[in-house]
């Protein structure tokens, strides 16, 4: 049976791989890397969640947080999101590119690459939660208690 800490490697590992897997069109080694962070960290968040809206008190706790019905429609809206997000992300990131490679004061382009970071790094954030949830949930199927089709609301 996964236990916290097994959830919490699965989701880094998820939300750094499932974060590249959508955003890396386009991106430099670097930012790829930012990406990847921001992925790790929202999978360690994303992995813990579960848990937190249905704390593990007794053997039958999962229910509708970790049912089929709820973990499919988050994938399809999730899914839905990391495309729309993917798309507004490579869009800001031109737009900074843009704006750092014009700009000559060293000051304002270090401004514009603090962006630039927090921005790749917030969109893996964002892939990275989803991913780490559904990897929890993934890992909790695995087990003889297994998790509930639809769960008790």
């Amino acid at each position: 049976m996964p236990n916290g800490k097994a959830h919490a490697v699965i989701g880094i590992g998820t939300g750094a791989v499932g974060s590249l897997c959508v955003m890396h069109k386009n991106l430099t080694g670097l930012e790829m890397t930012v990406v990847a962070a921001g992925g790790a960290v929202g999978g360690y968040l994303g992995a813990k969640l579960p848990d937190i809206l249905e704390p593990a008190t007794n053997p039958n706790h999962r229910q509708f947080g970790h049912s089929f019905v709820f973990n499919g429609t988050m994938t399809v809206a999730g899914y839905a999101g990391a495309k729309t997000l993917d798309f507004q992300i490579k869009a800001w990131t031109e737009q900074i590119k843009h704006k750092i490679s014009e700009t000559q004061d060293p000051t304002t382009r270090l401004i514009w690459a603090a962006l630039l970071f927090l921005v790749l790094f917030s969109g893996g954030f964002v892939v990275g939660l989803f991913a780490g949830y559904l990897s929890h949930v993934a890992a909790d199927s695995m087990t003889p208690a297994s998790i509930p089709v639809l769960g008790s609301i």
